[in-house]
């Protein structure tokens, strides 16, 4: 997934070391995607937790933040699941073909981080309002008066543009 991958004359090109590329990309971008939800589930216990829950529970906290790694672990194989079956057919594939795939890679790992990190903010603004976690009480806002919810959020967490 980067474009370092690809040799730059094509005549070095050889589709083994490209797929090598690739996948070690593909295993930075997991570390970095289980980086950021775990930076996330801290801010979380950082911003929310109450110091004597924490206190009491602050031997827990190591096994709670293991379940919620293996949790993320989860998220990003089902991410990279799509770019890794996919270079099944691209071990053999000529360099334009590499090229291709390189630029639709990176379209689906942008557009896959935007979308993780609208859903992790989203969830933490939700969670300082409602103390919950998304539940179906978002789904209900949407399909009640958004308008009314949306100004009320406006209200309380103005951003300026």
């Amino acid at each position: 997934m980067e474009r370092e991958a690809l040799p730059a004359a094509t005549a070095d090109f050889r589709p083994a070391d490209a797929l090598a590329g690739v996948l070690r990309r593909m295993l930075g971008l997991g570390g970095f995607l289980l980086l950021l939800m775990s930076s996330f589930r801290a801010a979380f216990v950082l911003r929310y937790g109450h110091p004597d829950v924490l206190s009491e529970f602050f031997a827990d906290l190591p096994a709670a933040f293991g379940l919620g790694v293996l949790h993320d672990l989860r998220v990003t194989l089902l991410f990279l699941l799509p770019g890794v079956l996919s270079l099944l057919w691209m071990r053999d594939a000529q360099a334009a073909a590499w090229k291709k795939w390189l630029s639709v890679a990176h379209c689906w790992c942008f557009v896959g981080i935007v979308v993780l990190l609208t859903v992790l903010i989203s969830d933490f603004l939700f969670y300082s309002f409602f103390q919950s976690h998304f539940s179906v009480l978002a789904w209900g806002m949407i399909e009640d008066d958004f308008g009314a919810v949306v100004a009320g959020a406006w209200k309380i967490y103005p951003i300026p543009f």
